[in-house]
């Protein structure tokens, strides 16, 4: 069984910054640093940490960004057979991070652009593998594979980061919607719904509208997973962050990982939200994504998780 990951491979260029700048404002930067990086790449490294077997799909271009995200992702025992190449430069990431772990990102595509549905190969996925996709590579390529497997494959899950409009019809091929809760506003909006909500009602309006499940992250307070007839709480593991960037691409990198070997999706949501907070004690997007017995090793630090009431007060 493999976790498949059809989505962005980019090169992160950050910069170490005393606060996030104002607009029209420059900032000397305290340093700057460059990662592998791509939210497509990073969930990639993530369920592989996890102990899941990855298969990436995507493009790079044909400059010395695409070499080395190669090399990473090859370190990371993840299987690039369907990492294409385009006319286009490698994909980049500009990223802030301010002295509170906070941060500010602005990604150029590039050759993420050119990744379409018929770079997956369709010979090689099993019924039990997982799909993950997310918003950095076409939507209109991702709908394409999601109609293509439907039915096929066990797991398909959607991270809609960065926030982008959804075809209306995406809904019925997923399993899984993941978003944070800004995320979450613009869901929906998009499905014309009340949004000025606590995420933990935006989570459960939101599964009562759509055909699958729904995760909203929200930072240290944890993550709320809600079905038609469920909403439970995850509580996020309390640490000191250094730099936030990628922990809500290990969470569902993680997810994925665990719901491909054989997880319940609660199980999962819990092991992911302790692999999300431990990748926040380090620098960069994939340097801190924690391996499993990392996790483990964490996991009596959770708080408890708690079944929520339904039909919560808006």
């Amino acid at each position: 069984m493999s976790v498949y990951v059809f989505g962005s491979i980019n090169t992160d260029i950050i910069a170490k910054v005393r606060r996030i700048p104002n607009p029209g404002e420059t900032m000397i930067a305290q340093s700057s640093i460059t990662k592998p990086g791509g939210k497509g790449a990073n969930q990639a490294v993530a369920a592989a940490r996890a102990g899941s077997v990855v298969k990436m799909i995507g493009r790079l271009g044909q400059d010395l960004f695409a070499d080395a995200a190669i090399e990473n992702l090859s370190k990371n025992g993840i299987d690039t057979a369907c990492v294409g190449r385009s006319a286009k430069a490698s994909g980049v990431a500009l990223i802030n991070v301010d002295q509170r772990g906070e941060n500010c990102i602005v990604v150029v595509p590039g050759a993420n652009e050119d990744v379409v549905a018929a770079d997956f190969k369709f010979s090689a996925f099993s019924a039990n593998d997982a799909l993950v996709l997310q918003m950095e590579v076409p939507i209109e390529e991702s709908l394409k594979l999601l109609q293509s497997v439907k039915g096929k494959i066990k797991t398909k899950i959607l991270n809609v980061a960065p926030f982008a409009k959804l075809p209306m019809d995406i809904y019925q091929y997923l399993d899984y919607l993941i978003v944070n809760e800004h995320e979450a506003v613009g869901i929906a909006k998009l499905l014309n719904m009340d949004y000025n909500l606590l995420p933990a009602k935006l989570a459960e309006n939101i599964a009562h509208k759509i055909p699958c499940r729904v995760i909203v992250t929200n930072g240290a307070e944890g993550c709320y997973l809600a079905s038609r007839d469920d909403v439970w709480h995850i509580p996020a593991m309390v640490v000191q962050p250094v730099d936030t960037t990628g922990a809500g691409d290990t969470f569902c990198g993680i997810f994925a990982a665990l719901l491909e070997q054989g997880k319940t999706d609660i199980e999962a949501a819990k092991i992911a939200s302790v692999g999300a907070s431990l990748a926040c004690l380090v620098e960069g997007a994939q340097d801190g994504m924690p391996k499993l017995d990392k996790i483990m090793s964490c996991i009596d630090q959770l708080p408890p998780v708690k079944k929520l009431a339904t039909r919560l007060a808006g």
